[in-house]
This record gives C-alpha cells, structure tokens and sequence, in this order.
C-alpha cells in the first residue's frame, strides 16, 4: 500500500509517496514527489494510481531510492519555476542554457570559442580571429539543439544520422552523417572502440536496448546511458561526444526533466568517468559522476538562478 509522507530537504518540507517494492531477493523502497502541498484527494488517488502503475514496469539499476527522490525533486521544481515563466522568460532560459552547452560540448572537443564568443556567434556575431570551423561548429551545434528540442519521435539511426551531418554540414561533408568505414582510437585513452565492421550490428543492437530500456529505467538513467552506450559504439570519424551529449538532453527534455551541461572544467572527470566504463566494460561509475553533476546544477532553486545566468550583449 502506497503512503504519504512529509519529507524535510535543506530546511524545507515536501509531500512523497512512498511504496516498498520487491525486487529479487531484496526490497526497495520507491518515491514520487508531491509537492509542497498535498493534491487534492481526486487528484491524489489518480497520482497513486499511476505511481503503482510505473513501479511494475520502471526498475533502477544503479540509482538509490535517495537518488531518486533528489531527482524527481529536481523535475517538480523545475516544472512548477518553468510554468510560471511568460514566454520571453523561457525563451531566455533555453537560450541561456544553449549558450552555455554550446560552449561547454564544443569546448571539450577542442573549440577555441569563449563564451562570449559563442554567445556572439549565436546573435550572428563573428568573433575576431577565430576558424570559420569553429563558428560553424557553434552555429551547427544551435540547429543541432532545435533539433532535439523539436523532434517528436524517438530515437532512431536516421534521426542520429541527421543529427550527424546536421552537426559537421560545412565542416566535413565527406563524413557527414555517415557511419565510419574505418577502425579509430581515442587520443590519451586505453578504450579502443569496436572495429568498423561491426558498427551496423552495434547501432542496431543500441536502438533495440533502447526501446526496451525506455519501458524499464528511470528517465534520467536511461538518458545517460544513452550517451555512455552510443559515444562508447562511437559510430562516426568525429563528433561522437557531441551527438551523445544531445541525445542525452533529447531524452532528459523528453520526459520532462531539465537538461544537463557537461562542462568544460570538468572534463577531466567527464572522461575519466567514460574511460573507466569502457575499459572494464561498466556502467555504474558513469552513473555516478552524472547524477553528482545533476545534483550540483540544480539542487538549488532549478531555474530562477538561471534567469540572470544568460549572456545578453
């Protein structure tokens, strides 16, 4: 039987549901966020309803029932903050944070673009001695992210694909959305990604995880290890991070969660995180250093912050 509780997080209190599950040989106790106040009791019976429901097909491989509650925390702050934004509110908080992953996704790949040369560049704006490619890279990287923003169906080789030649159109043709017909290795990494000829198995596969997975693990869980299965496959010549770190944030938005930005700064442990994943075939580490990241971006008011938080110039 589903109970309610009132759980108090960094002074202040907020309504769960709670429910212990078994799993195996083991039980589990799951949550779902209410709010600050209580539904009203219509309202919560069908909430209980469809909670019991997602418990019997929604399972977490390596998220704790604490992380889970942070999480769905996360979810209902930024949805009860976004809904009360006017429409030039949010625009400046998806432009906010595209400027942002702009810089931080490309940066990582080596862009020499500041932020400010990316907040230019996006207001069409070119930056002063700076590569025609990296103005295409970030300019690219905004489609790309309408894209994923926009894009009503799942995901899909052909929607990857496009994404791909979308992402290095001007830059690359020749390998612009094109699987690669060639065996690769990752500079400073001990991971070698799987040899060429077995990319059309591995796509496949990946796809079928996926819309498997999608039934089963929690959204937040699914969508990271989304970007850990796909740049671990590492099916193009270049922009394979960048394509994971997208469809990342394509399933976050998908299902209702804020977006997460990989920052530049910490790439360090970004890839130390990869790079432990794919030597000893794991995915828990992964995991980890992604729900830290979540937790320190928005376990503070989720969005108010950010409305002050975007270039304007």
């Amino acid at each position: 039987m589903a109970y309610l509780r009132k759980v108090k997080i960094k002074g202040k209190e907020y309504w769960y549901l709670f429910q212990t599950v078994r799993e195996g040989d083991k039980f589990k106790k799951k949550s779902k966020y209410l709010g600050k106040k209580l539904p009203e009791k219509k309202e919560l019976e069908r909430i209980k309803r469809e909670f019991l429901e997602e418990l019997i097909t929604t399972k977490s491989k390596y998220l704790s029932g604490e992380d889970v509650k942070r999480i769905e925390a996360v979810r209902e702050t930024f949805k009860e903050e976004y809904s009360e934004f006017s429409k030039t509110e949010k625009e400046k908080y998806i432009r906010g944070f595209l400027i942002k992953f702009t810089y931080d996704t490309n940066a990582i790949e080596g862009s020499t673009l500041s932020y400010k040369d990316t907040a230019h560049v996006l207001e069409g704006i070119a930056p002063k001695g700076k590569t025609i490619n990296e103005v295409l890279e970030a300019k690219n990287m905004e489609v790309c992210f309408n894209m994923i923003l926009n894009h009503k169906g799942d995901i899909t080789v052909n929607f990857i694909l496009k994404l791909h030649r979308t992402l290095v159109s001007g830059i690359d043709e020749e390998i612009a959305g094109t699987i690669r017909k060639t065996n690769v290795a990752i500079y400073g990494s001990k991971f070698e990604p799987p040899a060429w000829g077995a990319l059309e198995y591995e796509m496949g596969e990946f796809i079928k995880w996926h819309k498997k997975s999608k039934k089963e693990l929690h959204p937040f869980e699914l969508a990271v290890l989304v970007h850990l299965k796909l740049v671990t496959i590492h099916p193009f010549v270049d922009g394979n991070g960048r394509i994971s770190r997208l469809l990342m944030n394509f399933v976050l938005n998908k299902k209702g969660y804020p977006m997460l930005n990989i920052r530049y700064r910490d790439r360090e442990k970004y890839y130390g995180a990869l790079e432990e994943c794919q030597v000893k075939e794991v995915e828990e580490p992964f995991i980890r250093y992604a729900t830290r990241e979540y937790f320190g971006a928005y376990e503070k008011p989720a969005i108010s912050h950010s409305k002050t938080d975007t270039y304007s110039g």
